[in-house]
């Protein structure tokens, strides 16, 4: 529908808006909506003087339309936007629009600034913050270009000695300059006297763990009887001379109760998950203990990998995360160093998964070869050695008498190598080098990275 007047926006002169407003209020046939009379006032609001200012520009009205216009004030006054950040006492956080001001506002008070106070002779009876360092620096400079700019913006009167600055560019430069100054006064009276005082906060003690000692607890002689008569634990002894008891300060007795010991099974990977996780700790507290548990579990975990022969990527991945390296930090330093590009993830399931399940079948490796009795070895066809009827050394063969391959699964892996037959997963984890050493050290029985 169209409009049944319309504003003439080529009228500059304010007074010549407001006569037009009332010439088109005369001719309408009805009354003017809420919107239109409110396009009406604005059309006369932004009419100009003889000055080419309109009344915003004067700062005696404000536009309900415009972004900074419903602001909380300082005074109860109208002031413009400018005037408010050059004020240096004036609160920025307060300066939001009312309709999303917080229900309550809690105020604080403002930190000022105190020049010297003097008495009627000129004399300094209070220096207020004069006493920090270069403050009273600050304020001559402060003084000096807050002169200037008000003679440019024609609240003072010019003398001899001022420069006249006439560009409204440098003018706008100017008075940003002197709420920068303003603004650094707190900034040196923060750092010399601050309004904050901060406690004495000690670091975090680091965490220590103790490899020497069982998981166990003192409980009540009530509770260890439900214990030991629980049908879960009807293994344990209820016999009360096999445990350590106390008096305790009330006069009853205590029993204590041992929740877990501490012991580390090397054929399950997820223990040798945990250990290199925490192999850095562990050797960092265990350093001056030559004679704990957790040492000798440092020395068995080396032992291990020299058991296990692993290839020189995976010992430069394992090493390398033990130091602290993250998976995407050893990629990067892999393709440097040997020129191996591996993914992250894969670097995390090496060190994750792969390596751990190795340990763990090296571990049971040598557990058999100690504990099965020489009678029961089983003497490979190829090499000569002695090993025992187990999936780790030879293979199955149901055409076999004993259900066992006659070669151990090393031999077998020799001779696929030999005829360029070997398996995706040996063409993925050896090297020559590796190969080398294995078939130069015939001694050492557990070096295979087979499953």
């Amino acid at each position: 529908m169209k409009k049944a007047y319309s504003l003439d926006y080529t009228i500059e002169r304010d007074v010549d808006r407001n006569k037009a407003v009332y010439d088109i209020l005369d001719k309408l046939s009805r009354d003017p909506s809420p919107s239109e009379l409110e396009q009406m006032a604005n059309y006369i609001l932004y009419g100009k003087d003889e000055n080419g200012k309109n009344a915003i520009q004067r700062k005696e009205a404000t536009d309900s339309n415009t972004r900074y216009a419903n602001f909380k004030r300082l005074a109860d006054k109208n002031e413009s936007l400018d005037e408010l950040l050059a004020n240096p006492n004036t609160n920025e956080a307060a300066l939001v629009p009312l309709d999303e001001a917080p229900r309550y506002i809690y105020s604080r008070k403002r930190p000022t600034i105190a020049r010297p106070k003097h008495d009627a002779q000129g004399n300094e009876i209070d220096p207020g913050d004069g006493d920090i360092p270069g403050m009273r620096e600050l304020w001559a400079a402060i003084d000096r270009v807050e002169r200037t700019y008000y003679v440019a913006i024609g609240k003072l009167e010019p003398n001899e000695n001022d420069d006249l600055i006439t560009s409204d560019y440098k003018i706008y430069k100017l008075q940003h300059q002197l709420m920068d100054m303003r603004r650094h006064q707190y900034y040196l009276k923060d750092a010399y006297k601050p309004t904050i005082k901060f406690f004495r906060i000690d670091p975090p003690e680091p965490q220590t763990y103790d490899w020497d000692s069982d998981a166990q607890y003192w409980c009540s002689l009530e509770e260890w009887k439900r214990k030991t008569t629980n049908t879960y634990t009807s293994t344990i002894s209820a016999n009360l001379d096999d445990y350590q008891t106390r008096i305790n300060d009330k006069g009853e007795t205590e029993v204590l109760w041992v929740v877990r010991r501490h012991n580390f099974d090397w054929e399950d990977p997820t223990h040798i998950k945990a250990l290199i996780r925490n192999y850095s700790a562990v050797r960092q507290q265990v350093q001056e203990k030559l004679y704990s548990w957790g040492r000798t579990l440092i020395y068995d975990f080396d032992r291990y990998q020299d058991l296990a022969c692993l290839t020189p990527v995976r010992q430069y991945i394992l090493d390398h995360y033990i130091d602290g390296h993250n998976s995407a930090t050893i990629s990067n330093e892999l393709r440097e160093d040997l020129g191996v590009s591996y993914h992250a993830t894969r670097i995390t399931s090496i060190i994750m998964k792969e390596i751990p399940e190795l340990l763990a079948a090296t571990a049971k490796r040598n557990r058999l070869m100690i504990e099965t009795p020489e009678s029961e070895l089983k003497t490979c066809y190829t090499c000569k050695r002695k090993f025992p009827r187990d999936s780790l050394f030879f293979a199955h063969n149901n055409d076999r008498k004993d259900g066992w391959a006659s070669n151990c699964k090393e031999c077998e892996r020799q001779k696929r190598i030999k005829k360029g037959g070997q398996s995706a997963y040996d063409r993925r984890v050896k090297d020559p080098e590796v190969l080398k050493m294995q078939a130069a050290a015939p001694s050492k029985l557990f070096h295979w990275d087979a499953k």
